[in-house]
């Protein structure tokens, strides 16, 4: 009888050990299973996140193009270069602007504005208009001792892609943006006249700098 209770004890001495094993491996796979999940659903926000700022963060390196305009409602960035016209190599000197079109008259209200200001400016032809640009330019780089001029050239192109002749007729307000030049941190205000179809939709303007730089398009639709 003492040998049987003897045997019986060991055996649920074993079986205690037994169960107590399964319970301690049960929680280790429930806590796995929880940190896992937890570090599945981190990694998640995480992703979102970056995806959210690349998005945030991503610009249209195309955007300035003829296949891709920007408006008149923009306002955008040019790099530019230009040389101090008192030195002798005309080394060019790198710089960067801003620009942005204020305002823009078109129609007779731009031709009784531009007979005001000169009698002796020209009738816009037949089909076209003239377009005054209220445009500001701030210098965002350049030289601290050779000043900016303001030699902006435009290039007017109708629906068809075609140029429009802006020497034949001419038209100038008595505050020409051309007529200015600044140094790094300032900014020039004044008005571009050009001459465009009556009907704009789908006319581009072509913007560069005189000595050399970026070239973009601006949509002119109304």
């Amino acid at each position: 009888l003492e040998e049987f209770n003897m045997k019986k004890l060991v055996l649920l001495g074993m079986a205690a050990f037994v169960l107590g094993a399964c319970g301690n491996g049960s929680s280790e796979t429930a806590a796995n299973t929880e940190s896992s999940e937890a570090q599945s659903s981190t990694e998640q926000v995480d992703s979102i996140k970056n995806d959210s700022s690349k998005e945030e963060g991503s610009t249209d390196s195309n955007q300035g193009k003829r296949s891709n305009p920007y408006t008149l409602a923009d306002t955008f960035e040019m790099d530019v270069q230009y040389s101090d016209p008192n030195s002798d190599d005309y080394t060019p000197i790198d710089g960067r602007i801003k620009v942005t079109f204020n305002n823009v008259t078109t129609g007779q209200e731009a031709q009784d504005f531009l007979t005001s200001e000169n009698e002796f400016n020209d009738q816009a032809p037949e089909g076209f208009q003239w377009m005054i640009f209220d445009t500001s330019v701030e210098l965002l780089e350049g030289s601290e001792d050779v000043p900016f001029n303001l030699f902006l050239t435009e290039q007017i192109y109708d629906a068809d892609g075609a140029s429009v002749d802006n020497s034949e007729h001419m038209a100038f307000s008595n505050n020409q943006l051309s007529d200015q030049s600044i140094f790094p941190g300032a900014t020039a205000q004044g008005n571009i006249v050009l001459l465009v179809p009556e009907d704009t939709t789908g006319t581009l303007m072509e913007m560069s700098y005189l000595a050399g730089g970026d070239t973009v398009y601006i949509d002119l639709s109304e």
